[in-house]
């Protein structure tokens, strides 16, 4: 089997980490400081989408997008507590920059404890913390992305087993034999071979330890367990 085939695949084929760096969306109140930072973010030749409204933001953004998202706790709705079950529940995993021009210690913690990659107080002209904090947002998109085709591929290769097959898989991450497996199962060695055929054709991978990784992906992704 070409190991090309392992490469993790969406449903539409493309390849991981292939896609454009995305788009800024810019939730900001405050006219002047939207214009701030679209003027900054333009000098990352970024595309830029800003939002005056938290709601808005939501309603019109769809699951999926590449870039990231920088919101300001100070537009009406945006609570650092509930952000990221809001941006969850709408399957919008874009990597977020949290900035407010009024905020403790505390508040940077739970920002950063809640999920936000990078947290910047108002004003920010340092373009240089700018820069850094949206190419790291952006790049955690993109590993969130390439997480969630992976989780589809494992549950989209998984689902092809039979419960033979299920059987036989088991017993393979188990480290049993050929032999081992057709007593515990009541059938040939043969019959195990041609099972053990399909669950490598039907996972699509071309050795135990590519099996495995794919087993250890599963368990993480996608609930499965193998014990």
């Amino acid at each position: 089997m070409d190991r090309s085939e392992l490469a993790w695949e969406d449903d539409a084929g493309g390849l991981t980490g292939q896609q454009s760096r995305g788009t800024v969306f810019l939730v900001v109140a405050d006219p002047r400081l939207r214009r701030e930072f679209t003027a900054i973010s333009g000098t990352q030749h970024l595309a830029i989408e800003p939002f005056s409204s938290w709601e808005r933001f939501l309603t019109s953004v769809p699951p999926g997008q590449p870039g990231c998202l920088v919101v300001d706790l100070g537009v009406p709705g945006v609570d650092v507590r509930r952000l990221f079950d809001q941006l969850a529940c709408r399957e919008i995993d874009l990597g977020v920059v949290v900035v407010a021009a009024e905020y403790d210690a505390a508040t940077v913690v739970k920002a950063i404890k809640a999920g936000a990659v990078d947290f910047l107080g108002l004003p920010c002209a340092n373009q240089i913390m700018w820069r850094q904090a949206l190419e790291a947002a952006t790049a955690a998109t993109r590993q969130r992305r390439e997480e969630r085709i992976r989780r589809a591929t494992v549950q989209r290769r998984l689902s092809h087993l039979s419960q033979g097959e299920w059987e036989v898989l088991r017993r393979i991450l188990d480290g049993k034999s050929n032999r081992q497996m057709a007593a515990e199962l009541g059938i040939s060695v043969r019959a195990v071979e041609h099972r053990r055929s399909r669950v490598m054709k039907k996972l699509r991978v071309a050795s135990v330890a590519d099996l495995v990784r794919l087993a250890v992906s599963a368990e993480a992704f996608a609930g499965h367990r193998f014990g």
